[in-house]
């Protein structure tokens, strides 16, 4: 009996960047429009940006709060400027 092929799948697109609301997932397609919607869309609010990582497409989560002005922050710790640039680096 023949054993399985299994190929390596390469994605043609970047996965997207989602935010999770509680039930009111959004997808984005670019970390500029993530950046963008939460510091315009979600001011005032905690939510969590999902996301896979390099090489493998692990997922990464980040907790998020952004303030009444649009800043957009870490939820969790010493409550910093979250880094889009690493973002861009690990996204998958």
């Amino acid at each position: 009996m023949p054993s399985p092929s299994f190929e390596a799948q390469t994605p043609s697109l970047p996965s997207p960047l989602k935010v999770k609301n509680f039930g009111n997932d959004r997808s984005f397609g670019s970390v500029a429009a993530l950046k963008t919607a939460l510091s315009e869309d979600y001011k005032g609010m905690h939510v969590t940006i999902v996301y896979p990582t390099k090489p493998h497409g692990l997922t990464k989560t980040v907790f998020v709060s952004v303030s009444d002005t649009g800043e957009i922050r870490e939820s969790y710790g010493d409550g910093a400027l979250v880094d889009f640039d690493r973002i861009s680096e690990t996204h998958f």
